[in-house]
């Protein structure tokens, strides 16, 4: 607090502007990790949970991964879905979420899922740009069953968070309205 007393001048006015009281953002803000932060400010992104299948540039196995991915305007615009692209993947199916947590909660339950029926995830050297956890044997599920597991994990885990969302705003609102009653001399 001591630091930050110094560096702001004694008295803020009005007509003060935070551009007269920092310097401008330098490149580096532009860059990773920032960027992504940066650019959310200004432009809100979209959640996705996807699909892509094609085969391995390795040996030419066939495979389904499951994915997350945030982005700007359609999803086919994700960075993640053009590297998969370029590897030789195809989007096969999207799903649209309120937001990062219900996507990751959603992947991970799927995932999950596959692991406890016995499917094998491929290996690193399967997938050596990344993501061999989430990538599995097309062999081993149909994509009309990995479909509908992914779209009850996807309606299960947004109401949950729903369901926490509401939780934590029914405990603001418990907050709020004791703190209202304390200060008029009663109890809740």
């Amino acid at each position: 607090m001591i630091v930050a007393q110094r560096a702001l001048p004694e008295r803020l006015t009005v007509n003060d502007s935070l551009a007269d009281l920092f310097d401008a953002p330098s490149s580096d803000w532009f860059e990773d990790p920032f960027r992504d932060w940066f650019e959310d400010l200004f432009a809100p992104r979209t959640d996705y949970v996807y699909v892509v299948g094609g085969r391995l540039q390795v040996d030419g196995l066939r495979v389904r991964k499951i994915g997350i991915t945030r982005v700007r305007g359609p999803v086919q615009e994700s960075r993640r879905i053009s590297e998969h692209r370029r590897q030789g993947f195809s989007l096969l199916r999207y799903w649209q979420v309120p937001s990062t947590a219900v996507a990751r909660r959603a992947e991970r339950s799927v995932l999950s899922f596959m692991r406890k029926c016995g499917m094998e995830a491929v290996d690193d050297i399967h997938m050596p740009y990344g993501g061999a956890t989430e990538t599995f044997w097309h062999h081993e599920i149909e994509q009309d069953f990995l479909n509908a597991l992914i779209e009850n994990a996807v309606k299960i885990s947004e109401r949950q968070w729903r369901l926490q969302a509401a939780a934590k705003e029914g405990v603001r609102y418990r907050r709020t309205l004791g703190d209202s009653v304390a200060d008029a001399g009663g109890s809740v």
